[in-house]
């Protein structure tokens, strides 16, 4: 299960450098390249947001083996609501980026 999550973070990571470094506006689902003010912000912001949930992975793919079945949940559990605060501020920097 480690080096699953580990490898994800890693797709994660590559992919969000990729976007940010080559400014790759179309391969994100929730933007209209029409309507973006700003490019270089949509992008920065989608890699930033990329390349930090592949840190997550990572971190949680080298710390999973050691963990109890109850840590793991636990982790799970707090990841959850975190990711979902991370996301709407990405969405919501997206839209005010956006005519």
């Amino acid at each position: 299960m480690a080096w699953i999550l580990c490898a994800v973070g890693l797709f994660l990571i590559l992919l969000g450098i990729t976007i940010w470094k080559y400014r790759l506006i179309h391969l994100l689902n929730n933007v209209d390249a029409t309507e973006v003010i700003n490019p270089e912000k949509s992008v920065r912001w989608a890699g930033i947001y990329l390349i930090s949930l592949g840190i997550v992975f990572i971190i949680f793919g080298g710390i999973a083996p050691s963990l109890s079945k109850e840590q793991i949940l636990i982790s799970i559990l707090i990841f959850l609501p975190v990711n979902l605060v991370f996301t709407v501020l990405y969405l919501v920097a997206h839209r005010k980026n956006t005519r």
